[in-house]
């Protein structure tokens, strides 16, 4: 018998190619693995009959646009979560409800009530983002929720300390907070995919924003046959009209395998401290040289922190000229052996430090 019974609530899951997915869902498939007395529960909006390693999949549709100043889509799926669980008689001794979409963390206080633990994981800032132009109004009906879910949760967790210090109750019960990180996924096995190699192949895997974006790279590189441009994610505007080798969303075998074979992995930031992509993992983890191009130089933050041990690393502000003139940079460190330790930064690392987490609650 099943010492503790585990909910894990997440908008998407495994085989979702979404980065939302990942985190979550290799922490659900994986707990019985190093922990096999864990009854492990899913709900999502993801329609599938089961879920490797996982003893119950529970598929609730994708919830209805809501009305009013939030657009959350946790406001209204919560109430199916809600239904669902009563209409099952269900019952856990620890509930994970991780966003985004964040508005289902008002589901804490009922589950609260049925006698479970309630951890809930923040892979962003919800309330205070200084990537979003949200009004005053908005910041404050957002961290007035924010507040109340935090105050009742029984663990907070987030990817970086730089996002631990933006969530709500930090500085007044910072015991109850702790940082996972995002990480590779050291299981993945290689994809069948072939990368259109030519030159030194630069790739980036992900979507690209209007506030971290490639133009000016694609502007320097354009006339330059050294170089190519790899492109694994969402279509994108900004790669319309250039020579950017674009594959669309991948699995993430095949994206592990697309980045083995590029010579280096790309990063396009804003150079917010708080900023944090989970791309970084697998590029380490492949021993890449990386690229970091942002809006503003990086000296400090949760990518610095990750990267600044790292032997094979440019950092370039997003101008043409910087751009220009560090890809001589790129150049010599392409072909060079990568030696760091990247196991710090693995998944099973992080699941580690849940799995110590659930013991203590």
């Amino acid at each position: 018998m099943s010492d503790k019974k585990v909910l894990f609530i997440s908008y998407k899951v495994h085989p979702d190619k979404s980065v939302g997915a990942k985190r979550v869902s290799y922490w659900c498939q994986h707990l019985k693995r190093i922990s096999p007395n864990y009854d492990v529960s899913v709900i999502s909006s993801y329609q599938q009959e089961s879920l490797n390693g996982v003893d119950n999949y529970y598929y609730l549709p994708e919830a209805a646009a809501p009305k009013g100043l939030i657009k959350d889509l946790g406001v209204t799926w919560k109430r199916s979560i809600k239904t669902f669980v009563e209409d099952n008689k269900l019952s856990f001794d620890i509930v994970l409800i991780t966003g985004s979409p964040f508005m289902h963390f008002s589901l804490v206080s009922y589950f609260k009530k049925k006698g479970a633990k309630v951890v809930l994981d923040y892979r962003d800032p919800f309330a205070i983002n200084p990537r979003f132009n949200n009004s005053a109004i908005k910041k404050a009906i957002k961290s007035f929720y924010e507040k109340r879910f935090n105050k009742l949760a029984d663990k907070i967790l987030t990817v970086n300390n730089f996002c631990l210090s933006l969530l709500c109750g930090f500085k007044d019960y910072p015991e109850k907070f702790s940082v996972i990180q995002n990480g590779y996924e050291e299981v993945a096995k290689d994809g069948d995919f072939e990368l259109k190699k030519s030159g030194i192949n630069l790739l980036y895997a992900g979507t690209f924003f209007p506030d971290r974006n490639p133009k000016n790279l694609f502007a320097v590189i354009k006339d330059n046959s050294d170089f190519s441009f790899h492109h694994v994610g969402r279509q994108s505007d900004f790669t319309s009209g250039t020579a950017v080798n674009q594959y669309g969303f991948l699995s993430y075998s095949e994206t592990i395998t697309a980045i083995g074979q590029a010579d280096v992995g790309m990063i396009f930031s804003s150079g917010l401290a708080f900023e944090s992509t989970t791309k970084i993992y697998d590029y380490i983890y492949q021993k890449k040289v990386i690229w970091v191009i942002s809006n503003q130089a990086i000296t400090e933050g949760a990518l610095w922190e990750d990267l600044k041990h790292y032997p094979a690393v440019v950092w370039t502000v997003n101008t043409e000229k910087n751009i220009a003139q560090d890809l001589k940079k790129v150049q010599a460190l392409v072909g060079k052996s990568v030696e760091f330790n990247a196991e710090q930064f693995s998944r099973e690392h992080g699941l580690w430090q849940l799995l110590e987490i659930f013991k203590k609650l």
